[in-house]
């Protein structure tokens, strides 16, 4: 992982975790600490997703707590919620 995170920062690559990577539940914080030495030095490049690694994590860069709606906008490009209204902007003539 460490060579992957020097090749994301060397080259201005995105981080994307989701997901809290350390066991917080039983104290276990190493994970975190190591992963958050190179969020920082690609702070521009770097997000945090979802409610529960938001708050674990001590990360004063971009975050979101939307995890799993943000992922799935990720890998669909569109939700099924923002769908709907655009179904229903049609179908009421509201455009």
């Amino acid at each position: 992982m460490k060579k992957i995170f020097n090749i994301c920062i060397k080259n201005k690559n995105k981080i994307l975790v989701a997901g809290t990577p350390s066991l917080t539940k039983y104290k276990v914080y190493s994970p975190t600490r190591e992963i958050l030495k190179y969020l920082k030095k690609n702070k521009k490049h770097s997000l945090l997703l979802g409610g529960d690694t938001v708050s674990d994590i001590k990360y004063d860069g971009v975050k979101s707590s939307g995890g799993g709606s943000a992922l799935y906008y990720l890998t669909n490009k569109m939700l099924p919620i923002i769908q709907s209204i655009y179904k229903n902007q049609r179908k009421f003539h509201v455009l």
